[in-house]
């Protein structure tokens, strides 16, 4: 019997954030969610890339991020 595989959800951080701050919450839905929490360009682990200076310029990075992992 195969099992449907688990509902993705992207969860951002605010200004100033990480993706860590959304440790708890995926870890109180493991295995009933895959959880996505990236760090924005310039927060956590992610270095801040030239021309990410705009809304649109994150958006499309974010983008960018989504495809990358085939989202």
């Amino acid at each position: 019997m195969t099992t449907a595989p688990l509902p993705t959800l992207l969860c951002l951080h605010g200004f100033l954030g990480t993706g860590r701050d959304w440790a708890a919450v995926a870890a109180a839905l493991e295995g009933r969610a895959r959880c996505l929490t990236p760090d924005f360009p310039g927060h956590g682990g992610t270095p801040l890339t030239a021309g990410v200076q705009s809304y649109a310029a994150w958006v499309q990075w974010l983008a960018d991020w989504l495809d990358a992992r085939h989202i």
